[in-house]
């Protein structure tokens, strides 16, 4: 890789630069600072963002909480897929809808979205849940669909993209605001 330092305001691809960059040997991006907030893709980023030596943007920090998927993300680091959409990021939890359910079925696309904590949540591509820690009680079915298990909060669950049960594992942690 190739590094240095803009002398002045760059602009590659339409974007603004400035300060440190790093490009690739094939001469490619590999990450540098943006000269103010920039929307790509229909989200705003602020700071250093990251590219695969394909030029496809990896990672970086929004400059805004946005919502996504039903659920809203942080003004922090992002994970992106290729065609842009949030692999992973911080969920605002105070933002979730409430619910009087005590238990969600993972089956439902979104229910998941109510039991996640804002800590850690993953997203496939197309906004499904890949895996997060349970924040209430919940169901979640088998990867065969025959069966269900119900989860205590404080699991670390991984779903596969039909929303049933890969793996799962009991952190053994308190999250906070749900001592009820």
């Amino acid at each position: 890789m190739n590094s240095g330092t803009f002398a002045e305001i760059a602009e590659i691809g339409g974007i603004k630069y400035k300060g440190s960059v790093q490009f690739y040997v094939s001469g490619k991006l590999a990450y540098a600072t943006l000269f103010e907030p920039t929307r790509i893709n229909g989200l705003l980023f602020r700071d250093v963002l990251t590219f695969d030596r394909e030029g496809f943007l990896l990672r970086g920090n929004l400059a805004e909480p946005t919502e996504r998927y039903g659920a809203h993300f942080k003004a922090q680091l992002v994970s992106l897929f290729r065609d842009g959409t949030i692999e992973n990021g911080v969920i605002d939890r105070s933002t979730l809808p409430i619910t009087e359910k005590r238990s969600c079925d993972f089956s439902s696309e979104w229910a998941v979205g109510h039991s996640l904590h804002a800590r850690e949540a993953q997203f496939f591509d197309g906004g499904k849940i890949q895996s997060g820690i349970l924040v209430s009680d919940c169901r979640i079915w088998s990867p065969d669909g025959r069966s269900y298990y119900d989860f205590d909060p404080g699991y670390w669950v991984e779903l596969n993209e039909s929303g049933r049960l890969l793996k799962q594992e009991k952190l053994g942690i308190q999250l906070p605001g749900l001592a009820d």
